[in-house]
């Protein structure tokens, strides 16, 4: 196993200039990761302030034993307690079979990044995974890809829901329906002498697991508790107790961290930066449960109230929910990060190109709490490619770099053209010109007799183009069909590594990879030496 480094044009140009360090976006940021005094400086602050660090060890203590023993996890929590203590956090939603593969990219990123920081501060600094338990999106977690009569599919799991607004921390599964939803996705990755193993214990996990996030942290424990990776759920109920006093800061807040937010959001677009974040001026960003449903809330006309009247607050109201029943409230993408800052002893936050886009938004919020934003560390973007890809990328003189750049449908039309002496694009494109150019008599002469035969002549024409258009396509297919076992391997090459025209990690499970070589592949992937520079990773397994 060997890792290159290939730079790959990024599409946002927020990410690209945040990245490559450019003035008019990292001035939005309160630390330029790419400075080595920035890590010291966050640490500096980090110890200058106050954290419930012993209630929020005991917390995590109690969550983290439900899915590991590992003693790597607990030492880590441990950890946590000291003064000097940071952590470096990521997160995702608990997506089934934990999700498209940048889950797990994030994973390693947070534990890289964890142990490279510990080294270059000598401080102890914890890798912690923020399950994103309070999401309600369940159609965004509910599925993953596989490969079907050599097409891409999406294959979801789709339990009776009562509503749509529950979160996943909530939503039980059924264990029957999931374990054949699980047999199914490893029976199109193909067998191997890994997979009645990995299956079964997968299915072991299902059966003790009550709810998605169980089954999901159970999976990401088995993958990275060796290497002490702490989990917290920012919808565990303990976690809603720590968390009251701030809920009643947001409360308070909520017309300048909304302001701010707006204020921030002009700026960007001023610099050129288009942001999606949704902001108007009665955007509370918090949610609130009402029969357990999430309702994100507005403030309007004196009261906190949801979509279609469905809550209705007043200020007095929604103090006592923060106070009395935290539970009922959760954070929306401009309050999760600072809710995630003031809980945790945050050094770094390890973040996906979304992520560092609304993050740029945030810094003014934070100072609504006297607070500076931790450093934010673009993720690292891992491509693997397998024997079989590495092989045929060869055969067919074809570099990763053009695959990353989606131009291996050039090369397989070259190829093809290559193959045979038939020049069908030629003749065709020679007979349509021919063809137009002999019908425009026709088309004046319709014309000259009636106005309203006009459309019909062209709709005539029409008609013969596709006669043309339809030997066309035959006679090409039928050319495909004689070298269709080599222009296979250019399909499968696009699907294993440009999925649908998308990096590979954002369609393919972490699993279809883990079914081919074991759970051992995490630990090599570990292995590997990452640079946290925005550039692709390919990493030939």
């Amino acid at each position: 196993m060997d890792t290159k480094m290939i730079e790959i044009p990024l599409s946002s140009k927020l990410v690209n200039d945040y990245i490559n360090n450019k003035e008019t976006i990292s001035s939005l940021f309160d630390y330029k990761y790419q400075k080595q005094d920035s890590s010291q400086k966050r640490m500096d602050e980090i110890i200058s302030r106050k954290y419930q660090r012993d209630r929020l060890a005991s917390v995590l203590t109690k969550f983290n034993q439900k899915y590991t023993q590992h003693p790597s996890v607990f030492d880590n929590i441990e950890k946590l307690k000291k003064a000097n203590a940071a952590a470096v956090v990521g997160g995702q939603q608990a997506g089934l079979l934990t999700g498209p593969a940048y889950t797990i990219h994030k994973c390693l990123s947070v534990i890289k990044l964890a142990k490279e920081k510990e080294e270059q501060l000598g401080m102890p600094i914890v890798p912690v995974f923020w399950i994103a338990g309070e999401d309600h999106d369940f159609d965004e977690i509910n599925h993953v890809y596989i490969r079907k009569n050599d097409v891409l599919k999406k294959y979801a799991y789709k339990p009776s829901l009562s509503n749509n607004k529950t979160s996943v921390s909530k939503l039980d599964i059924d264990q029957k329906e999931l374990s054949d939803w699980v047999e199914t996705i490893f029976q199109s990755y193909g067998e191997t002498e890994f997979t009645k193993d990995i299956v079964s214990e997968i299915r072991r996990m299902i059966d003790q697991s009550q709810t998605i996030v169980d089954f999901f942290a159970f999976l990401i424990h088995r993958l990275f508790d060796q290497y002490g990776l702490v989990l917290i759920d920012s919808a565990d109920p303990d976690v809603r107790r720590i968390e009251s006093d701030y809920f009643k800061r947001f409360i308070h807040n909520h017309h300048f961290i909304n302001e701010n937010v707006m204020s921030q959001l002009n700026v960007l677009k001023s610099r050129g930066y288009e942001v999606a974040l949704d902001q108007s001026s009665g955007s509370v960003n918090l949610f609130y449960e009402e029969q357990g449903q999430r309702e994100l809330l507005e403030y309007k006309e004196g009261k906190f109230v949801g979509k279609n009247g469905a809550v209705s607050l007043d200020y007095d109201q929604l103090l006592q929910a923060a106070e009395n029943r935290p539970e009922l409230l959760s954070n929306n993408v401009v309050t999760r990060p600072i809710m995630q800052d003031l809980l945790l002893p945050t050094l770094a936050f390890i973040a996906g190109p979304g992520e560092i886009a609304y993050w740029s938004a945030l810094k003014e919020a934070f100072r609504c709490f006297d607070i500076r934003m931790p450093l934010i560390v673009p993720r690292l973007n891992l491509t693997l490619v397998d024997r079989r890809i590495e092989k045929w990328l060869k055969e067919k003189n074809v570099d990763i770099e053009e695959v990353l750049n989606n131009h291996l449908g050039e090369h397989k039309k070259n190829w093809l053209n290559k193959q045979h002496e038939w020049n069908v694009d030629g003749v065709i494109g020679e007979l349509r010109q021919k063809i137009e150019e002999a019908h425009q008599p026709v088309q004046a002469l319709a014309v000259e007799i009636s106005r309203g035969l006009e459309k019909m002549s062209q709709k005539n024409l029409q008609l013969i183009v596709s006669q043309i258009d339809y030997i066309e396509k035959k006679m090409k297919g039928t050319i495909k069909e004689q070298y269709k076992t080599e222009l296979d391997k250019f399909d499968w090459i696009n699907d294993a590594v440009m999925p649908m025209g998308q990096p590979q990690e954002r369609v393919w499970s972490i699993f279809c990879f883990i079914n081919a070589y074991g759970f051992d592949l995490i630990g090599k992937l570990m292995a590997q030496t990452y640079q946290f520079n925005g550039a692709q990773h390919v990493v030939k397994i």
